[in-house]
């Protein structure tokens, strides 16, 4: 009996110390396992500031051809306007701006215009054989001949600002323009200034 209760005690050590180093072993592994999950945190690094450069601007002045309202007879006064736009602007651009300020109408002063208010711009290209005008259909509404050979001396006009010699292809609605109005007023094409001087009686002045 004796020797057996010594051989259980025994027994009963070995039991204790195994579990405790195993537990010692799984507190280490565990304790290895959450520093390998540990997150490193990395500092971020500093970058500069990003910088958004505004193209640079500078002025350029188109003439706007109006019509005096002041005249006994219908005469196109040129009016300087100035307006700022990008350095790299294209002549296209620019006479785009003018003749939508041509169309947008003289608002008050001495000046009016024959062009209908809803006339639109559609486009506009320079070419080797000059500027191409496409615009809407209002263009040809409303009006008698002296408003409409008006009208086309203020197209004219207003798209050779940069260039007084360029002839002008004017199409509306995307079809070239033949006739303008309904007394049928025949419009040659392309049409330069001196080209409408030589057809229609109505001066420009500067």
């Amino acid at each position: 009996m004796g020797h057996t209760k010594k051989k259980n005690s025994s027994s009963l050590g070995v039991i204790i110390g195994v579990s405790t180093a195993l537990i010692a072993i799984g507190g280490v592994a565990s304790w290895w396992a959450f520093k390998s999950m540990e997150v490193k945190v990395v500092e971020p690094i500093d970058k500069p500031p990003h910088t958004v450069v505004e193209p640079s601007q500078t002025t350029k002045t188109v003439e706007v051809y109006w019509l005096d309202s002041n005249a006994n007879d219908l005469e196109l006064v040129a009016t300087p306007i100035t307006f700022e736009v990008e350095e790299s602007a294209t002549s296209e651009q620019i006479l785009t701006t003018g003749l939508e300020m041509l169309l947008a109408g003289p608002g008050t002063g001495n000046y009016t215009t024959t062009i209908p208010q809803t006339t639109q711009l559609l486009n506009l290209s320079i070419k080797e054989d000059g500027i191409h005008l496409n615009l809407s259909k209002d263009f040809t509404t409303g009006g008698g001949s002296a408003d409409m050979i008006a009208r086309l001396g203020q197209i004219i006009y207003t798209s050779t600002t940069l260039d007084p010699h360029a002839g002008v292809w004017i199409e509306v609605e995307g079809q070239p323009l033949e006739l303008l109005g309904g007394e049928g007023l025949m419009i040659g094409q392309p049409m330069t200034r001196q080209d409408f001087e030589e057809n229609f009686a109505l001066e420009a002045t500067n």
